[in-house]
């Protein structure tokens, strides 16, 4: 967008810039989180355009979690519950030594205007290359093919344990978090392989 200030054109910067913040995505940390015998491997790249987005992989190196989060709205894909759109929020505790903590309100349904902007975002992010743009972005767009990394047998033997796994806690009011549901189907079908 151009404004003109006594006859000079001069450039106002947008809030949202796909190409900007993707471009500015730089990868800042590799870790590994160990969870039943297993690891998990996590990177965080971060850009100063307050946006970060994690990936996380298990030990065959395939991808289990992305999350990217824009200007506190969040696009996670997940291999066992597809895609979540949704916002931080953030509670501020009462007690004195407390500071605020971040919970994510996740919505009832994917926001489509906010699954068009990860894209666009993560088109532009180079540092990541481009198997694994087209890796990321194919999740968001088709969230239950899981990218051919899984194999169909192995794809089909998750979503039968997820479906089981579901009915069985239907009742409960906090779902189990994705990796524990992860590692449980994984050791689950490990026994019976």
């Amino acid at each position: 967008m151009k404004e003109t200030v006594m006859g000079q054109s001069k450039r106002i910067p947008s809030f949202y810039e796909p190409l900007a913040i993707g471009k500015s995505l730089k990868e800042v940390s590799v870790d590994y989180i160990k969870a039943e015998n297993q690891k998990i491997r996590s990177q965080w790249y971060h850009s100063n355009l307050d946006a970060d987005l994690f990936l996380f992989k298990d030990q065959k190196d395939r991808l289990i979690k992305q999350q990217l989060g824009l200007y506190g709205l969040i696009v996670e894909w997940n291999i066992l519950d597809g895609v979540k759109t949704g916002v931080v929020i953030e509670e501020v505790e009462h007690a004195a030594d407390m500071g605020a903590s971040e919970i994510i309100r996740f919505d009832r349904e994917p926001n489509e205007t906010a699954i068009q902007q990860a894209l666009q975002v993560i088109d532009n992010i180079e540092d990541l290359g481009v198997k694994v743009r087209e890796l990321l972005k194919a999740n968001l767009i088709s969230p239950w093919a899981m990218s051919n990394e899984w194999g169909y047998s192995e794809t089909e033997k998750l979503l039968k344990y997820v479906d089981v796994e579901y009915l069985k806690n239907k009742e409960r009011q906090d779902p189990p978090s994705v990796f524990t549901r992860f590692f449980q189907w994984l050791f689950r079908s490990k026994k019976s392989d």
